[in-house]
């Protein structure tokens, strides 16, 4: 498998994955010159040579991609003292890890006009988009980004299913009439930001309110809830 090949896909799926490259290197070591692709799963593309020194980099890829930080990684092919990794080969290499398949990403319940103008701001900030709506009609690919992942679902509770809705992403929920259901699924997920779109009518309405007193007795609205009020 190309590695290059396989970086460009995951770049476009927006999956994360680390990129290693020595860029230093002294004495006997398994390779001078190589680059090494590290997916989130540990699993890996192409190699630096192998060995303890090639363990301890893909712990250091996955290390990484959890703080979302490239770093640069120095060791020396002995058993004992600074940035040891156990192998006797006597050398030394530097490795810069980079990171990347990390755009941030945009979850949009509902695909009308505000979450079509969102969307179109998002993209240009480098958001993965992805927008959910119960009319197939709404989802036009022309009215959004390229790049915009549209699903169709028979109720917004399945869309929020089907998004696969993760703890790092932001979901906006923007509906005409249907957002207790969306926000009934989303409240209790740990999600990094959550918005709704409401009138002051509708925020103040018992299904909402109701829906936030439990949100606040489980201590989650303040930390990440922020109504969206139009008049």
């Amino acid at each position: 498998m190309n590695i290059f090949t396989e970086a460009a896909k995951l770049e476009e799926q927006n999956c994360p994955f680390a990129m290693a490259q020595i860029v230093d290197s002294r004495g006997s070591t398994p390779r001078h010159s190589a680059q090494m692709l590290v997916r989130a799963d540990g699993s890996i593309v192409g190699t630096i040579g192998g060995g303890m020194v090639e363990r301890k980099v893909i712990e250091e890829s996955l290390q990484a991609l959890q703080e979302r930080k490239p770093r640069l990684f120095h060791g020396r092919m002995a058993r004992n003292g600074a940035d040891a990794v156990g192998s006797d080969c006597g050398g030394a290499m530097s490795v810069f890890i980079s990171v990347h398949g990390m755009r941030p990403r945009l979850v949009l319940i509902g695909a009308g006009h505000v979450n079509r103008a969102i969307a179109q701001s998002a993209a240009l900030l480098g958001f993965d988009i992805a927008v959910a709506d119960i009319y197939r009609e709404s989802l036009n690919p022309e009215l959004f980004p390229p790049s915009t992942t549209l699903l169709h679902a028979e109720s917004f509770g399945a869309a929020v299913e089907a998004l696969d809705i993760r703890p790092d992403n932001f979901v906006l929920i923007a509906t005409n009439n249907q957002d207790r259901e969306a926000l009934d699924k989303l409240i209790e997920q740990p999600i990094a930001w959550l918005g709704l779109l409401a009138s002051r009518r509708k925020l103040f309405s018992f299904s909402y309110t109701n829906c936030v007193r439990k949100a606040w007795l489980k201590n989650i609205l303040p930390v990440y809830m922020r109504p969206l009020v139009t008049t």
